[in-house]
């Protein structure tokens, strides 16, 4: 996927499993190995993780792993959208792009349900 085709992606799960006027609610499966496409986050959000797995954020342009790390069952992060980052409120990890992909580098299925806030 091209770059400006990621900038204008906005799902930001693999299926809207809700929305409204508050909220967009979205579930997230990867199997090992699989990726999503490059999204671009445009609304702050927080995600609980389901089943856990190391999970890479991937550059849009290269597919270059920006950084991984493991997520595991239970994990909760929340995330502020300011400009083309994403400032992390619950984690100890720094900004990271609004625009990138996510692969699942480890050897379980990972589960996440994220909810935007709009």
């Amino acid at each position: 996927m091209s770059a400006d085709a990621a900038i204008n992606n906005n799902n930001v799960g693999t299926r809207m499993i809700h929305e409204d006027e508050l909220t967009r609610v979205w579930e997230m499966r990867l199997k090992p190995g699989e990726s999503a496409p490059p999204h671009t986050h445009r609304l702050s959000y927080t995600f609980y993780i389901m089943e856990g797995s190391t999970i890479a954020v991937t550059d849009p342009n290269t597919d270059e792993i920006i950084f991984d790390f493991k997520a595991n069952a239970g994990d909760v992060m929340s995330f502020k959208v300011e400009g083309d980052k994403l400032i992390p409120l619950s984690a100890n990890m720094a900004p990271i792009p609004a625009t990138h992909g996510a692969k699942n580098i480890g050897t379980t299925d990972f589960v996440e349900i994220l909810v935007e806030r709009k």
